[in-house]
């Protein structure tokens, strides 16, 4: 007879599996996911109050740099150096607002007596489109999961709605009559 089976000559399990040309981009994703969270700060974190007690208890810092307008990164003057200019990152801590940061730093300034050019702060951004392309990533991977998931299920390219729908073989009564009645009735 014919043979039986989808068309191709592919086997149910061959047609739902994925291909390794369609998984390179989430693999690919992913990786790009992991690199970016182990691009992190080499210094500790700290808490803002853990700052300004080292300031208000004579600390050498010698300027702080705004990154993005969340995190502050506190460097020292380093004796050590040949260089008076140079200094050393020692750490950083989170900034809730910049207009609090601000504020912070003023009171700082005349908590310990200095002179509005002490305790410099810089502002910086790092590039925009880097952080703006590895905020997609997770929802790219979520999507990349949902469409590989709808792909695998059941129905094949139906996707969720193919759930009820089985391979069946069509019936024909008048040509797939396997029983006869001379099996079913006794000879006499």
């Amino acid at each position: 007879g014919p043979p039986s089976g989808p068309p191709g000559g592919q086997t149910p399990n061959s047609m739902n599996a994925p291909n390794a040309g369609s998984m390179i981009p989430f693999i690919l994703m992913t990786l790009l996911l992991l690199a970016s969270t182990r691009a992190g700060e080499s210094r500790p974190e700290v808490s803002y109050q853990k700052f300004r007690n080292d300031v208000v208890g004579g600390a050498p810092v010698s300027r702080l740099q705004v990154i993005d307008g969340h995190k502050a990164r506190v460097y020292m003057h380093d004796d050590t150096s040949q260089s008076p200019t140079q200094d050393t990152y020692l750490y950083y801590f989170t900034i809730g607002s910049l207009d609090m940061f601000d504020m912070g730093i003023e009171d700082l300034r005349r908590h310990v007596k200095a002179s509005p050019d002490a305790l410099p702060v810089t502002y910086t951004n790092t590039s925009g489109w880097m952080r703006f392309l590895l905020s997609l990533v997770p929802t790219l991977l979520l999507i990349g999961f949902f469409a590989m998931s709808l792909r695998n299920a059941p129905g094949g390219r139906g996707g969720i709605f193919g759930v009820g729908k089985g391979n069946f073989k069509k019936y024909n009564e008048l040509t797939n009559v396997k029983v006869s009645f001379s099996n079913v009735a006794g000879m006499e």
